[in-house]
């Protein structure tokens, strides 16, 4: 084994071929023109430098690239592989780029020694647990941008004993990427845990070719919770990707208890696209929790949540879900689609500030397709407050008001009042009375300059959420 911790290495021939050892990067310089990782080869890094190859780099048949492993309460990233190439990269068939289960094994939102036992490690899309599963799991939110995704995933587990999420993989080549084999940083798979998220593939190339996998999926949830997809984003100034497979799956769980994950975020750019496209793809795997462009909750300060970012076209497919926060601006010059059993969410500011809400806006620059759904369907304000919040009877809340009254409760819970007109509605719904109350409505607003096909299975919805004992 080699091992540069800041030194320079420099080789005995300007093509340095890795076989049956390992060369460790933490820092410093690899002096070299060319890399080969041949059969039993391994190039690792060790740290969060870059390697910078005037060359090419070729990953032959059981080579492998990688990063060392994120240990057990570690938050911040340590390490990743960031690759630049000068000339061109070919992962041969059975070579790999992989840092599958090298992510966090706790993480910004993986697994604790608190009350978020057994649940999914979450990076691009959110893991929201419901009734008494919320309590054993907690809730963990996505974090870090679908355009740029430079984080590892989080971990999933059984309290202190963590299933890692996918690492870190950044590569700039210059010419030619061809991938016929594997570039994955997927989140580990354990039996009787919670899985670890997808992690990050974060990829500019000349050109880019090949009939491999580029994935960053979550791993298998077992007994236990499954985990989102990771983050990619495929850059090109070629026409196409070739005959690659992508994907960032959540993931699915075969057990007792848990949640499935959530998909991941999927961003792709060709030389003649202006922004580049959006894909939302979860395998058909249904998952409660969504997918966010730049995180979610806690994982998203006021920048995340009034983020405007522009693409071609955005699909939403395969039971894929989409969650805009905040007042989040989305705009496409082209087509929006929701395919069936797919859809997309709004998810407006609800906190009292502005009085009415806020709320995010897309902006359709082609046409809107929804064979899916579009809500903001219990998005609105929340029990007790908003314009027409139900009143708190002796122990039940009378129903919230907007369009019209609501209705009082049998115990004294007054109704909530109208407000807003026909010709204005720019207000999200008011939540019911006392802590039983439902949550309002949100906001779905939409402007379309092409066609809009609503098909017969398509949704667009902002309903009120019932309540549990009162309004």
């Amino acid at each position: 084994m080699i091992y540069n911790a800041g030194g320079t290495f420099t080789p005995e021939s300007s093509t340095f071929t890795i076989s049956t050892y390992q060369y460790w990067h933490k820092s410093g310089t690899l002096n070299a023109t060319d890399i080969i990782v041949a059969s039993g080869g391994v190039l690792s890094f060790a740290g969060t430098s870059q390697i910078a190859l005037p060359g090419s780099l070729t990953v032959q048949s059981g080579g492998l690239v990688t990063h060392s492993p994120h240990l057990w309460g570690v938050t911040t990233k340590k390490y990743q592989v960031d690759l630049s190439v000068a000339g061109n990269l070919d992962v041969q068939s059975g070579g790999e780029i992989n840092v599958d289960g090298k992510g966090y094994a706790t993480g910004p939102e993986g697994a604790s020694v608190t009350n978020e036992c057994r649940g999914g490690g979450v990076y691009g899309g959110d893991d929201i647990q419901f009734g008494q599963l919320k309590s054993i799991y907690g809730n963990r939110y996505s974090y870090g941008s679908a355009l740029d995704p430079v984080d590892p995933g989080s971990g999933g587990g059984w309290c202190q004993s963590g299933t890692p999420g996918g690492g870190v993989i950044k590569l700039n080549v210059a010419g030619a990427l061809t991938v016929d084999g594997q570039i994955t940083s997927n989140g580990k798979s354990y039996g009787h845990e919670g899985a670890g998220s997808g992690g990050s593939v974060n990829i500019i190339a000349g050109t880019m070719a090949g009939s491999g996998n580029i994935k960053a999926d979550g791993g298998n949830g077992g007994n236990d919770s499954g985990a989102s997809g990771g983050r990619i984003a495929l850059r090109t100034g070629g026409s196409s990707f070739g005959q690659l497979t992508i994907s960032a799956f959540g993931s699915n769980y075969s057990g007792w208890y848990g949640e499935t994950g959530s998909a991941g975020t999927i961003f792709t750019k060709t030389a003649s696209q202006a922004n580049g496209s959006l894909l939302i793809d979860n395998n058909n795997v249904s998952a409660n929790s969504a997918t966010t462009l730049f995180g979610n909750n806690r994982n998203c300060d006021s920048t995340c949540q009034s983020q405007t970012v522009t693409f071609d076209s955005i699909t939403i497919q395969n039971k894929g879900k989409l969650r805009l926060v905040g007042t989040q601006t989305v705009t496409t010059t082209g087509d929006v689609s929701v395919a069936t059993s797919s859809e997309l969410q709004y998810a407006p500011d609800n906190d009292g500030s502005p009085a009415n809400g806020a709320w995010p806006t897309v902006n359709v620059g082609g046409n809107l397709t929804v064979n899916g759904t579009v809500s903001s369907d219990g998005l609105g304000f929340a029990y007790n407050t908003g314009a027409g919040a139900g009143g708190t009877g002796t122990n039940n809340g009378g129903g919230a008001g907007f369009g019209g009254t609501g209705g009082a409760s049998s115990d004294g819970g007054s109704g909530g009042a109208t407000y807003g007109s026909g010709q204005n509605i720019a207000y999200i719904g008011s939540g019911g009375g006392s802590a039983q109350g439902g949550s309002g409505g949100g906001h779905v607003e939409m402007n379309v300059t092409g066609n809009t096909t609503l098909a017969a299975t398509g949704i667009i919805s902002a309903n009120g959420d019932a309540g549990t004992t009162s309004g």
